[in-house]
């Protein structure tokens, strides 16, 4: 099922009570929140914040898997709202190599888990999504929001 909303429609506790009764009418085994940066225009950080601990929290009492996407240019609103709620965060950003625009992929956390820090060459093709080599001079390190 998919349930398309803009966050502007309603307030943030009225999407935090949809996602209830979803919960409730579905049992669903994932869960796609896209993208929760849309979120900053119904409240304060502090206000998104606890919305977003309490959506985690419902879908990990549920044994829900949870994906968040979030839009922004450096990251760095999201890293302070969200970085404590996630166990796992992936992210994907512009490169540039030899002059040609492109995107890498890279684990930014993984929590108690062991991972690379290798910044790998993502490109969307006809047949799909394909993960290829090493991005060269991609240093996740150098800025890690991307």
């Amino acid at each position: 099922m998919v349930d398309a909303g803009r966050p502007a429609q309603f307030g943030l506790e009225s999407h935090l009570l949809r996602l209830y009764q979803h919960m409730e009418e579905l049992q669903p085994t994932v869960v796609v929140i896209d993208p929760i940066t849309d979120f900053k225009s119904q409240g304060s950080s502090l206000d998104i914040k606890a919305m977003l601990m309490r959506m985690v929290d419902l879908l990990k009492r549920r044994g829900v898997t949870a994906l968040f996407t979030s839009i922004s240019i450096d990251g760095a609103d999201e890293e302070t709202a969200v970085s404590s709620l996630i166990d796992t965060w992936i992210q994907l950003r512009a490169t540039e190599v030899d002059g040609r625009r492109g995107h890498g992929l890279y684990v930014l956390k993984a929590r108690g888990m062991a991972h690379s820090h290798d910044v790998r060459a993502l490109t969307i093709t006809d047949h799909g999504v394909e993960l290829g080599g090493l991005v060269p001079h991609a240093d996740p390190e150098e800025d890690p929001r991307g």
